[in-house]
């Protein structure tokens, strides 16, 4: 992530955000990506988290609404790809 190649992370629950925090060294590691949240509930956690959020999906009834919502950051090709952390 230090190369700058990922450009957007999308979290779809808190506990997504909280392992991934794990995984990071700090803010400066993922500050040059565009963060995305599901909902109003993971974006809330997320921010209490120190995270910084830019795209929250409108409708989180379902992963179309999220989807939709990241497709406004422009990039027309997205790879999606799961963290999982050590911890257990």
């Amino acid at each position: 992530m230090s190369d700058y190649l990922i450009d957007v992370i999308a979290f779809s629950s808190t506990a997504e955000v909280e392992s991934f925090l794990t995984m990071v060294n700090s803010q400066s590691d993922y500050e040059r990506s565009i963060i995305a949240c599901f909902g109003p509930y993971t974006t809330a956690n997320a921010r209490k988290l120190g995270v910084n959020v830019c795209i929250v999906a409108k409708d989180y009834s379902s992963f179309e609404g999220f989807a939709e919502a990241m497709s406004t950051t422009g990039y027309a090709y997205a790879e999606f790809f799961t963290l999982t952390s050590s911890l257990h």
